[in-house]
């Protein structure tokens, strides 16, 4: 922070805003290994399968659902030092990114997944889909921000603020995906709990003001 440059001074500003995440998204898959590689991926493909037809019948859209890895890879034995490492089968992972946007029914749709086979499963990510109305806030926070500190330096100097000389903006903070690895249910009707808490979206703004004698 700089002040009484040039007959001006310049402040830094930063504005919060904190809210309710209103989606989530979970990582669901399968690993399946086998001694065939041809078994490992029909059953992988039928897990697969199933978690899918799961989540769809727990409220997820179909648009909501995205593959995103499917792995083939060999299972060695490395016991015998002495020896060439000798293939015992192969495994076949298959990984469905899933969004929630009811949040409410989340810990359903984790039960659902790992009732119907899902084996692999990380999150929730929380996330504020579509965060540019609180950036915009947070952005009128750190301009009132910028603007007190600015008013406290020009009065204690004997001065009054005059015209926004200039405005640089940093990069809006948006919120950081969180991951909350699921609790799983002690019984098995037992729905697993899962908090949401809250995102921070910040912005920070350095402000440059001319300023007068009082």
């Amino acid at each position: 922070m700089d002040a009484g440059i040039s007959g001006g001074v310049t402040v830094d500003g930063r504005g919060v805003v904190t809210a309710a995440p209103d989606a989530a998204r979970i990582s669901v898959g399968v690993d399946v290994v086998l001694a065939d590689l041809s078994a490992a991926r029909a059953e992988a493909a039928r897990q697969a399968n199933a978690i899918i037809s799961a989540a769809t019948d727990h409220g997820i859209a179909r648009e909501d659902l995205r593959t995103t890895r499917y792995a083939v890879r060999v299972e060695r034995d490395y016991s015998e030092p002495d020896r060439m490492p000798r293939i015992t089968g192969y495994g076949v992972s298959n990984q469905v990114t899933v969004i929630v946007r009811d949040l409410d029914r989340i810990g359903v749709v984790l039960d659902g997944v790992v009732a119907a086979g899902a084996n692999a499963v990380s999150g929730p990510d929380f996330f504020i889909e579509r965060p540019e109305a609180l950036e915009d806030e947070a952005r009128r926070l750190a301009i009132a921000d910028a603007r007190r500190k600015a008013g406290v330096l020009a009065a204690a100097a004997g001065a009054s603020l005059g015209e926004v000389q200039a405005i640089e903006e940093g990069v809006a903070s948006r919120p950081m995906p969180r991951v909350m690895m699921a609790k799983m249910a002690a019984a098995p009707m037992m729905e697993t709990p899962i908090e949401t808490g809250t995102e921070e979206i910040a912005v920070e703004v350095r402000v440059r003001w001319g300023i007068a004698p009082s």
